[in-house]
């Protein structure tokens, strides 16, 4: 049993490594530019993991890989930095890319490819947020953009081909190699016990919610939608199912080391209301999944592993 991840390099799919690693699957992951390591995948090198440094976008690289690699289930996590290519290379990388992977999976008869969505689909529309939901043609950056035309383009690719796609649509995940200082979490861990003042860009609003995942509940969540056979649906949300706000990430930290002190600014977000976390009973009533972690048990796991292991 061998699964291809693209984008294996990022946090999510090094997490999401292990744990298939750990269900006995081998395991092929992909890197373009960047790369991270996660011990307890690496150990596993030259055995069950191994590293393809690839263009997903080409599907001569892809068909050389599948060649090399006896591939049954496909994961696809790659995508570009927010903000970082402009337009056109955007589209290609995520739109074309996307494409060239699906067909690389048809050619090679892959039982299933998952491919990662995100949360941010649902901007604009009131939560709890419902996977039937219709979803608004107007998007508020590339992310959600890419996320709800890949959704649309990928399911049509898997009714005209019966290739079996399933989207994960993934919430605000944090935890250990998490890297962009970008969500709440890591900024009020790496402050905590580096000692370090906030390293975010912009001041977090004290008035927003998110509906944070763990990330070794991720890379759970994501093993089970590779390998569940009791799959009814082709879009499946992946959070925590309740919205976290922002001074509850800081007394999880706080609990963990009294006295820390975080500024926020006033205000919030219009998507980040009370209300803007998504229903995950559709995934919970067919794999049985529910989040190990909520926003206490995750800040413990996360400042315990940025203490004792990160450099």
């Amino acid at each position: 049993m061998s699964v291809l991840i693209t984008g294996g390099t990022g946090f999510i799919g090094l997490h999401t490594s292990r744990a298939f690693l750990d269900h006995g699957y081998d395991v092929v992951s992909t890197q373009f530019r960047v790369r991270r390591e996660l011990a307890e995948v690496e150990a596993h090198r030259a055995s069950r993991f191994h590293r393809e440094v690839i263009d997903v976008t080409s599907a001569y690289a892809l068909d050389a890989l599948f060649e090399r690699h006896d591939i049954d289930q496909v994961l696809h996590l790659a995508t570009t930095a927010v903000g970082g290519p402009p337009a056109a290379e955007d589209f290609r990388v995520n739109m074309d890319g996307m494409i060239v992977i699906l067909e690389a999976a048809r050619r090679n008869r892959v039982k299933r490819v998952v491919v990662a969505s995100s949360i941010t689909a649902y901007h604009g529309l009131e939560g709890p947020f419902l996977e039937s939901m219709p979803m608004p043609i107007a998007s508020n950056g590339p992310t959600c953009a890419f996320k709800k035309a890949g959704e649309i383009t990928g399911l049509h690719f898997a009714d005209r081909t019966g290739l079996d796609v399933v989207f994960a649509r993934i919430a605000f995940v944090y935890g250990p190699l998490y890297h962009s200082f970008t969500n709440a979490p890591s900024r009020i861990a790496h402050a905590a016990v580096r000692g370090l003042p906030d390293a975010g860009k912009a001041k977090l609003l004290a008035g927003d919610n998110f509906d944070y995942l763990y990330v070794t509940d991720c890379a759970d969540a994501l093993f089970r939608m590779q390998t569940s056979t009791a799959l009814k649906e082709c879009i499946y949300n992946v959070g925590g199912g309740t919205a976290v706000p922002l001074p509850q990430v800081l007394e999880a930290a706080r609990a963990v080391k009294p006295g820390i002190e975080f500024a926020f600014a006033e205000g919030q977000d219009p998507f980040h209301k009370p209300s803007s976390y998504m229903d995950i009973s559709r995934f919970t009533r067919d794999t049985g999944w529910t989040p190990a972690h909520d926003i206490n048990a995750g800040m413990a796991a996360y400042m315990a592993w940025l203490k004792d292991f990160e450099v």
